[in-house]
């Protein structure tokens, strides 16, 4: 995939989506000014917290305990997880990959990168799953084994859902993939959106229950 991207960016050049500056899909200028900015806080209410720690009251409704979140949901970042997602556009997963790398701190040897899997039909019509991608990317960056631990079972979407159908949705919609990975190896789970945290968090249980105790979540974008 790398290698067809590159060809068709001789062809046709990716343009970056914040200025329009040739040749790529978001310019180290534009990504130092409106991409990286996030504070380090709970990703539930905001508060501020050490390391994007989540608040002790919203620990007690999640089972997430940390999540980094490198940017907010604006029109360009939307429009760039758009390209990845819908226009085959693969260098954007490269490139969040770099994004998630810059704010991500430094994790041990053993951490196992994964991430939340699209759902079947998603996958059989875009012919590849683009979170799948970025974790990839993140891993060899990283030089760390990726792999996928869970599966999503069903077709259902969340696009407009409040945050209790969200809920309900998550929670019945992922299984754990079998593996041999090693149960004390940290987890770092990547998404490319986060909104309520549903989904997120249905996989983070599905993980601790496996056994898996050091699960964290790391994530491009998140809505204001």
């Amino acid at each position: 995939m790398k290698i067809i991207d590159k060809l068709i960016g001789y062809i046709a050049p990716h343009y970056c989506v914040f200025c329009n500056a040739e040749g790529v899909v978001l310019c180290e200028p534009c990504y130092q000014s409106e991409v990286v900015g996030q504070v380090s806080a709970c990703f539930a209410c905001r508060c501020a917290t050490f390391d994007f720690d989540v608040c002790t009251n919203c620990s007690k409704k999640t089972p997430i305990k940390r999540m980094y979140i490198a940017t907010y949901l604006d029109p360009n970042v939307q429009k760039l997880i758009y390209m990845l997602k819908f226009g085959r556009t693969y260098a954007v997963a490269q490139r969040i990959a770099e994004v998630l790398d810059d704010i991500c701190p430094q994790l041990p040897g053993d951490t196992v990168i994964t991430y939340v899997p699209s759902s079947p039909k998603r996958i059989r019509a875009r012919g590849y799953d683009h979170t799948r991608l970025i974790a990839n990317n993140f891993a060899k960056l990283r030089k760390l084994k990726c792999q996928s631990l869970l599966i999503k079972t069903n077709n259902s979407r969340q696009v407009g859902a409040d945050k209790k159908t969200r809920l309900a949705q998550a929670n019945k919609s992922y299984k754990l993939r079998g593996t041999k990975t090693a149960k004390t190896s940290k987890i770092v789970l990547i998404d490319d959106i986060a909104t309520t945290g549903a989904t997120l968090g249905a996989c983070n249980s599905l993980l601790k229950k496996a056994g898996f105790k050091d699960v964290d979540c790391l994530v491009f974008a998140t809505k204001d």
